[in-house]
């Protein structure tokens, strides 16, 4: 049961934009990213917002009640911010029109969903587009056995994609599409991502990532500067550029929900995207500075055109 700490309310839960993170975003957004210095001392904690037993809290993170509202989301399970539509996700949205009601001059509220530390998702609720919320999570994984294989000195996955017969090198890549857009797709033959690679020469990139956030209304625009490195397109975070589309936000709702993303990318570091397959028939994956997996694999459609997030046909 969720408790929200103002008057008892019927909480009306608002329209979800939950797409989960496909790889692409992921490759620079659903990695948990490694514990910076500032996350090493636990903060002071806010005013608690909300709470669902004993598995999720809302707490602020600055002003409780203001025009903008910041909270951050702790859960007990990093798996509470995995799936679909994670629990972290609905606890967001019911903690936001609970404290809609007891503070009637709050306009938006952002979140951060943390665990140990580490930033697993990213949300955002705003007035002007009718409080539905924007969201970008955790890849569902087994990190644990990962980790486990890491820490025991084995090969790591993306040194393992490296050696497949069947891998194909970001240069292969790059002269092979670059006018060509890549629709990346999960277990529908639905365009989840839209990217573009573009040479800067001098074993340089840029690559150029759209996620749909509702049914193609929305999308999240990611751009980054890429080294061709062992194979391998790896990002550059602090070269990185977000930009929020969604004709129903304000402009503002959308900068500061790009600014949120931003904060995320950079923080993550470093990631690397592989290929394997034949150049029409690829598969890409997503790597960490470590070597290990940010998302599952997902499978690659090439278009002559931008196509729309509504289907790979």
């Amino acid at each position: 049961m969720i408790v929200v700490t103002s008057p008892a309310v019927d909480l009306h839960i608002a329209a979800l934009r939950w797409r989960g993170v496909p790889i692409a975003i992921a490759l620079l957004l659903s990695s948990a990213g490694p514990v910076r210095a500032q996350d090493a001392a636990p903060p002071v904690p806010g005013r608690l917002l909300a709470k669902s037993g004993t598995d999720l809290e809302a707490r602020a993170d600055g002003p409780a009640c203001a025009p903008r509202v910041k909270v951050i989301i702790t859960a007990k399970d990093a798996k509470l911010f995995e799936g679909d539509i994670p629990p972290a996700a609905k606890f967001f949205t019911n903690a936001r029109a609970g404290h809609s009601l007891s503070c009637p001059q709050m306009n938006r509220m952002v979140a951060q969903g943390k665990s140990e530390g580490k930033t697993m998702f990213t949300a955002m609720a705003d007035k002007s587009s009718g409080w539905e919320a924007l969201m970008l999570g955790a890849s569902s994984g087994d990190s644990r056995a990962e980790d486990a294989a890491l820490a025991s000195g084995g090969p790591t996955p993306k040194s393992v994609l490296r050696s497949n017969p069947a891998f194909v090198p970001s240069s292969q890549v790059l002269a092979q599409t670059q006018d060509k857009f890549l629709c990346l797709s999960g277990s529908t033959l639905v365009c989840e991502v839209i990217l573009k690679f573009t040479s800067q020469g001098n074993e340089k990139a840029t690559i150029a990532y759209r996620q749909a956030l509702s049914g193609g209304k929305a999308a999240a625009a990611v751009t980054s500067t890429a080294n061709l490195r062992d194979g391998f397109f790896c990002a550059d975070p602090q070269t990185s550029v977000v930009t929020v589309e969604d004709p129903q936000m304000s402009e503002d709702a959308r900068k500061d929900y790009a600014e949120q993303l931003l904060e995320r990318v950079r923080s993550n570091g470093e990631i690397c995207t592989g290929f394997s397959g034949r150049i029409d028939a690829m598969t890409a994956y997503g790597f960490d500075g470590t070597g290990k997996g940010v998302d599952k694999a997902r499978q690659v459609k090439l278009f002559g055109t931008m196509p729309g997030f509504g289907g790979a046909r």
